[in-house]
């Protein structure tokens, strides 16, 4: 995708393309976006603004760097596939931002912030390979039988790591609560939309064929947190099933990058 950015010809909204399909540009984006709205206090949580406030150059350096600085598989001691990951951050991102477009009839959503949290809930998981890859290599061993987040230590779950790696990277409050809390959302003292469409966008992505490990126990689904976003069961059905679609439209043109 680095390369793809490399292109003297590529266009503002084919960055933005591009950025959306990659968890660790995506955040390294947000990070450097953040660093700079702070002076004028707001917070960045769209990949357009985002793209915009920085511009092409700026765009194409971070993006660089973050593909230098993040290890390859074969660099670092991670347990799982990385292909694997990229795709069940995908669909989550995509099913996410699927829940809000339908919430958005009567909601006030931002569903930009949504796609991101969704394409970053998971960024605990590959910080966590870097300082604890033992911890993370046993829940691999065990969640075919209960859950990853229930394999966990809660001192070093991936949510909780995630949470931190987001508030480094001075990421909007709500998209660092979603991370935290996607496996939970019903914990926090104020449940929140986003962290309720974060966590079922996942459980439905678990079943319709898209998570990171080969026989993966499906996340239970928190009652409270489907509840709160008002939407029908054979709705999400449909959105999965929509989602599938897109997301192999998705990686037949993210093949063409490579």
């Amino acid at each position: 995708m680095a390369a793809k950015l490399a292109d003297p010809e590529i266009s503002l909204g084919d960055a933005v393309a591009v950025v959306k399909l990659d968890p660790c540009s995506l955040g390294r984006v947000l990070k450097v976006a953040n660093s700079i709205s702070k002076r004028s206090h707001c917070s960045v949580s769209s990949v357009d603004n985002a793209v915009s406030l920085l511009g092409l150059t700026k765009i194409k350096s971070v993006v660089s760097i973050s593909h230098t600085v993040v290890p390859s598989q074969n660099e670092t001691e991670i347990p799982f596939a990385l292909e694997r990951f990229w795709k069940h951050s995908l669909a989550v991102a995509v099913i996410s931002e699927s829940i809000a477009k339908q919430m958005i009839r009567y909601k006030t959503l931002d569903t930009e912030a949504v796609y991101a949290a969704g394409l970053l809930h998971d960024t605990g998981k590959i910080a966590l390979c870097s300082v604890k890859p033992e911890l993370v290599t046993k829940s691999v061993i065990k969640c075919s039988e209960k859950p990853f987040c229930e394999t966990e230590s809660e001192q070093y779950s991936h949510s909780m790591v995630g949470g931190m790696v987001a508030a480094a990277w001075k990421l909007p409050k709500d998209i660092k609560t979603a991370i935290e809390y996607h496996h939970a959302p019903s914990v926090q003292d104020d449940l929140g939309y986003l962290s309720s469409i974060v966590h079922v966008a996942d459980v439905a992505a678990h079943i319709v064929g898209f998570a990171t490990i080969e026989d993966e126990c499906v996340n239970p689904l928190d009652a409270d947190a489907f509840s709160c976003l008002g939407i029908q069961m054979e709705s999400l059905r449909v959105i999965a099933s929509s989602a599938l679609s897109r997301i192999k439209t998705i990686e037949s043109q993210v093949e063409q990058f490579r």
